[in-house]
C-alpha cells in the first residue's frame, strides 16, 4: 500500500499538468503581449543605390525576415512551454524511476497506472507536434531576384530622392560592381540569409552565405535549391536544440511501460533522403528518385564541402 501511495504521489502533478482545458493546458499558456520573439530586424539590410552623376549608394532598407510570430490565442494568450515543460518532464522522470523500482511490471497490468502512462504519452505528443509544428523555414521567395535587388525607381525613369514604392527581398541582398564610365551598376552577387526559427521559443539557427556571379546561365534556381538542403540542415538543428529529441525519449519511455508501439521519428528528427529530395525540389525520373541528380546539384553550386561525401555535401562545416 505503501508504494502505491508513493506512486499516487507522483501521478498527481503530472495529472493536474496534463489538463486540457483549455487547450494544451493552461498551464502551457502564456500572455500573448509579454513575449519576445525571434527578429532579424534591422541586421540585414539592402542598399539601394541612385544614379546621380555616377551611381553610389542612396540608403539601406530591410531585407530581413522581419518578426516571426505565431498567431495570438483568444484572451491575449499563447502556447507556451520552455518554462513549463522542463517541470513536466522531470516529474516524468520521477514516476518512471520509482514504478519501475517498486514494480517489475509497472504500467502493465495495474489499469489506472496503465490508463495514466497512456494518457501522459499523449499529452506529451500533443505538446511535441505544437512545438514542432511552430518550426519554420525561412528561406528566399523562389527567383528571379537579379531584377528587383538594390535599386531606386530613378533607374526606371521615375524622380524620386526616396521612393514611394521599394521593396527588399526577404533573405537576399544584392552586391553590384559600380563602373564608373560610362557611370553604370551591374550585379555581382548576392548575400542570403537562411535557416529556421521555431516560433513559440524564438530558438533559431540562421546562417547566410555569400555568391558570387560567374559566367554563363544565371545560376539563381539552382542556388535557391540547395539553399533548401541547407535550411533543413537548420531545421534539424532547431528541432533538436528546443529538446524534442529528449521529449520524444520520455514520450516512448511512457509508451514502453505501457506496452504501447513507440511514437513515430519525426522528419527533422534525423536526415532523410526522401525530405531532401522533397526540399530541393528534385523530383522523380523514370519513376525513381536518383541521389546523381541530388549530387550533381549539390557539388555544383555554392558552398562547396571537402572532402566529398554525403555527410560533408549536406553538412558543411561552414
Amino acid at each position: 500500500m505503501e508504494r502505491l501511495d508513493r506512486i499516487a504521489t507522483c501521478l498527481a502533478p503530472l495529472e493536474a499538468l496534463s489538463e486540457t482545458s483549455p487547450p494544451p493546458s493552461p498551464f502551457f499558456l502564456a500572455v500573448y503581449s509579454q513575449q519576445v520573439y525571434w527578429t532579424d530586424g534591422g541586421r540585414f539590410l539592402q542598399p539601394i543605390f541612385s544614379p546621380e552623376i555616377t551611381w553610389h549608394q542612396k540608403f539601406s532598407i530591410d531585407s530581413g525576415y522581419g518578426r516571426q510570430a505565431p498567431p495570438a490565442l483568444p484572451g491575449n494568450q499563447i502556447f507556451s512551454y520552455t518554462y513549463v515543460l522542463p517541470y513536466y518532464l522531470r516529474a516524468v522522470r520521477i514516476l518512471i524511476a520509482i514504478g519501475t523500482s517498486f514494480f517489475a511490471d509497472f504500467g502493465k497490468t495495474a489499469q489506472r497506472q496503465q490508463d495514466a502512462l497512456i494518457r501522459f504519452a499523449t499529452f506529451l505528443t500533443t505538446i511535441h507536434d505544437l512545438i514542432a509544428g511552430g518550426i519554420t523555414k525561412l528561406t528566399p521567395a523562389p527567383p528571379p531576384w537579379a531584377d528587383r535587388l538594390g535599386l531606386t525607381m530613378e533607374h526606371s525613369g521615375a524622380s524620386s530622392d526616396i521612393p514611394s514604392i521599394l521593396t527588399a527581398i526577404p533573405g537576399v541582398i544584392g552586391e553590384f560592381v559600380i563602373i564608373q564610365s560610362p557611370p553604370s551598376l551591374s550585379p555581382s552577387g548576392m548575400v542570403f540569409e537562411y535557416g529556421a526559427v521555431e516560433k513559440f521559443s524564438g530558438f533559431s539557427s540562421i546562417k547566410s552565405n555569400g555568391f558570387k556571379f560567374g559566367p554563363g546561365r544565371s545560376p539563381e534556381l539552382f542556388i535557391f535549391q540547395k539553399l533548401q538542403i541547407r535550411a533543413l540542415r537548420e531545421m534539424i538543428k532547431v528541432y533538436a536544440g528546443v529538446g524534442l529529441l529528449d521529449l520524444c525519449t520520455a514520450i516512448n519511455g511512457l509508451k514502453k511501460l505501457a506496452g504501447q508501439a513507440p511514437l513515430s521519428r519525426h522528419k527533422y528528427a534525423d536526415w532523410s533522403f526522401r525530405e531532401i529530395f522533397a526540399q530541393a525540389g528534385i523530383g522523380a525520373r523514370d519513376g525513381y528518385l536518383h541521389l546523381t541528380d541530388l549530387a550533381n546539384l549539390i557539388l555544383d553550386n555554392p558552398p562547396f564541402a571537402s572532402p566529398l561525401s554525403w555527410r560533408n555535401l549536406l553538412e558543411p562545416a561552414g
